[in-house]
């Protein structure tokens, strides 16, 4: 079993960093005695997450992480309280690149790559504590397991529908091959957020955790 119960365990796991690729200022690398790389996604000087160009740079820190002998699978975690991921940074609407189609289409088309790639090889665990929304959400599905913890905030959802916008990253795909077409299709037309034991009846969570602490490896 990839993730353990903090009852299993014999005290706190001493995670060490991960020095085999750079370290970035919105996320950083370590690894558990049994080979579990923890990436701990923590955007510097905001106070939620939010997609913006380090998820390109994230993307050869999992490939490192795939050929190292070494790490075992990855776990995706938080290090703000009561937030994993909410969406797109709206700032980078304001980029060039994002003035055109064809701009759109190509950040689009690397996120949609970088999650494609994910969902392949070692096994990848999202572990959330807080909102895990729209691309966080998208994120989220990109990982073969997604366990969350029972704070009041956490939440799944992909609030951009209401704004007309569908997710572009396959989650529309990913969705409905998860839960199946019917039990989809109000979150991805309504954008209806579902609490962490809504998602656990939907079959979007596999496991549920008293809190952060807990879904650490």
């Amino acid at each position: 079993k990839f993730l353990k119960s903090r009852d299993a365990l014999k005290g706190p796991v001493q995670l060490k960093p991960y020095t085999k690729i750079n370290q970035n200022a919105c996320f950083r690398v370590e690894l558990s005695p049994d080979g579990v790389a923890v990436i701990t996604i923590d955007v510097k000087d905001a106070k939620v997450n939010t997609l913006g160009k380090w998820i390109l740079d994230l993307e050869p820190s999992v490939a490192q992480l795939e050929l190292d002998p070494e790490v075992k699978g990855v776990v995706l975690i938080s290090g703000k309280d009561g937030d994993f991921v909410s969406g797109l940074d709206l700032k980078m609407l304001n980029e060039k690149e994002f003035q055109t189609t064809e701009g759109i289409l190509k950040r689009t088309k690397a996120f949609q790559d970088f999650l494609s790639k994910l969902e392949s090889g070692k096994p990848k665990v999202a572990a959330v504590h807080g909102a895990c929304l729209g691309g966080g959400l998208e994120l989220a599905l990109g990982c073969h397991v997604r366990v969350a913890s029972l704070h009041p905030k956490t939440n799944f959802a992909f609030p951009e529908v209401k704004l007309g916008v569908l997710p572009g990253a396959g989650g529309t795909q990913r969705l409905p091959a998860l839960i199946g077409v019917w039990r989809a299709l109000p979150l991805l037309l309504t954008g209806a957020p579902q609490g962490a034991k809504a998602a656990l009846r939907l079959n979007i969570v596999d496991v549920l955790e008293a809190d952060r602490e807990m879904l650490l490896p």
